[in-house]
């Protein structure tokens, strides 16, 4: 680690993955703090797997004016050791007043077969998640 440091106190590079939070620091830090020209329209995709700095960002971005696309689905949210919370995708039309929820129904990926089975399992956590959760009174 302490080469790592060196190295990057030499070269001063920002990892890939440190760019969001660097880009919502500088955000929260200068009032004055401008974007280039050109983000009238984002596009987000994979939005399950976001994490709560990558949401807010996306937050202060519509805030700014930029218009807010995202794909995902939220049974396919596998981030959770970058902390990705799936309830993002979950509560977008909450979140962003306006917004509309759009469904893919034609798959062209695998059969209907295979999507069923998949939705079964999914469904299965959604039972497990709420029998867990409710209270039992003897």
């Amino acid at each position: 680690m302490g080469a790592w440091r060196a190295h990057r106190g030499v070269f001063g590079y920002t990892l890939r993955a440190e760019l969001v939070y660097q880009l919502k620091r500088a955000l929260n830090q200068y009032e004055d703090f401008r974007l280039e020209a050109g983000f009238e329209h984002v596009l987000i995709d994979e939005y399950q797997d976001l994490n709560a700095c990558d949401l807010a960002m996306a937050k202060e971005l519509a805030m700014r004016g930029c218009e807010i696309y995202v794909a995902g689905d939220d049974d396919q949210s596998i981030y959770g050791f970058r902390f990705a919370d799936p309830a993002g995708i979950r509560r977008f039309t909450a979140d962003y007043p306006g917004a509309r929820e759009m469904t893919l129904e034609i798959c062209h990926r695998c059969d209907r077969s295979i999507l069923r089975l998949s939705e079964f399992v999914a469904n299965l956590e959604r039972v497990l998640i709420c029998s867990e959760n409710r209270s039992v009174s003897a």
